[in-house]
């Protein structure tokens, strides 16, 4: 590269992107690449832009008169696709010894670029269907609770708990431990293939939550999150056992709209965690401890067999090979009426009780069509309910399991 020659774009500037962000399909876009020290070399600038999955775009950028100070101004002006993709960018210069490429740096972070040998990295721009985010959830503040870990509440007493819980003892597989004191360190019983014998519980209630909505209002807490309430026989409920029934443990039903009550009065929203990558081995679906009496997913008769994943030669898939979380198949037309489609689904069902939307747990193990279709039904019951979902890496671009996913595309998540 000349020497004194100095190049510039800055993917979060305005001067230089605009407008910065992503961009709704058909929007109109500009991008600038600065040359400074090269007032009288005979430059020639190109754009490389690609759009995921169909090919490279080469654009020859135009030199803007009146540039800022000693800096040459080169442009593209350019329309985003109308439909919902990735774009990719960077820049080179031919004319000098040789070609100058100029990209996003090694972190792929975005902001100010640098110069590379060879291809460098792209800065991305995010092409999506514009889809509105209810304000109350922009603007809002959230609390996560654990409810067995939150707090007891009044109507809380050994004895009661003993009695809620003792029911358990009853049924076979992982037994319950009730821990009477609340700073107690919690442990778990295994047996010798490692599996959980006992499941420690510190009897946290939904009543207990309920009473602390003062307190929670005073934090400037706006929405509330509840990790799994729906009847499980662990102490998190990833294992759900019935999605229609709220675990006596918890205070049941009852003690749940009795919260939705209050915590609307309060000015607080509730959003649930939706387990729907797998239930529990003891559900009332899959019945692997033959604890429900129905013809559960662990008899081939089953009407829920066919929302299992089965292995050739026998057995289960599971989540993580956990054989207490067998996986389900969330395209089978039968687990989706249920989940979503149905009028009477589980969704459906929840955003009717006052429920203002849901957290998907796994998201990246829910195929794109079967999180399109709960955001449906999420939007149908309530145009200002919300869909989140657990990404731990960038969801604007993330890829599993081979494909790029669509979670920001306008027609699945709100947020994660």
């Amino acid at each position: 590269m000349s020497e004194g020659l100095r190049l510039y774009h800055n993917s979060q500037g305005a001067e230089w992107r605009a407008p910065c962000g992503a961009l709704p399909c058909g929007a109109k876009f500009r991008l600038t690449l600065d040359v400074l020290g090269a007032p009288s070399l005979d430059l020639k600038g190109f754009l490389r832009l690609w759009r995921d999955g169909s090919g490279e775009t080469l654009i020859a950028l135009t030199e803007e008169s009146g540039a800022p100070g000693a800096a040459r101004r080169l442009t593209a002006e350019i329309e985003a696709p109308d439909e919902p993709c990735l774009l990719w960018y960077y820049f080179w210069l031919q004319g000098l010894s040789g070609r100058i490429y100029y990209g996003n740096r090694a972190d792929r972070l975005g902001g100010e670029g640098r110069v590379w040998a060879a291809d460098p990295p792209s800065w991305q721009i995010t092409v999506y269907r514009p889809a509105p985010v209810p304000a109350w959830w922009r603007g809002g503040v959230v609390y996560q609770i654990f409810v067995d870990r939150f707090y007891r509440g009044a109507e809380w007493s050994a004895r009661d708990a003993v009695a809620r819980l003792g029911r358990a003892e009853e049924r076979r597989g992982p037994r319950r431990l009730l821990h009477l004191d609340w700073n107690d360190t919690p442990f778990y019983t295994r047996d010798a293939r490692g599996r959980v014998t006992r499941w420690p519980f510190f009897g946290g209630t939904l009543t207990g939550v309920k009473e602390k909505l003062p307190y929670l209002k005073e934090l400037g807490v706006s929405v509330l999150y509840l990790n799994p309430i729906f009847t499980g026989a662990s102490n998190h409920k990833y294992d759900t056992a019935d999605y229609y029934e709220v675990d006596p443990g918890f205070g049941g039903t009852e003690a749940f709209q009795a919260l939705l009550a209050a915590a609307e009065s309060e000015g607080i929203a509730v959003i649930l965690d939706g387990v729907f990558s797998h239930t529990g081995r003891d559900s009332l679906y899959f019945d692997g401890d033959g604890n429900y009496g129905t013809a559960g997913a662990a008899d081939g008769d089953s009407p829920y067999h066919a929302w299992y994943r089965w292995k050739e030669g026998g057995g289960y898939e599971s989540w993580w090979d956990i054989d207490d979380l067998p996986n389900v198949d969330e395209l089978n037309p039968a687990f989706q009426d249920f989940v979503w489609r149905g009028e009477s689904s589980v969704i459906r069902y929840w955003m009717r009780a006052g429920v203002r939307g849901f957290r998907l747990d796994v998201a990246d193990e829910l195929p794109d069509e079967f999180i399109k279709g709960i955001r449906r039904a999420v939007k149908e019951t309530d145009p200002e309910g919300v869909l989140v979902g657990e990404v731990w890496e960038d969801a604007s671009n993330k890829v599993s399991y081979g494909a790029r996913r669509q979670y920001f595309d306008g027609d699945e998540l709100d947020a994660t």
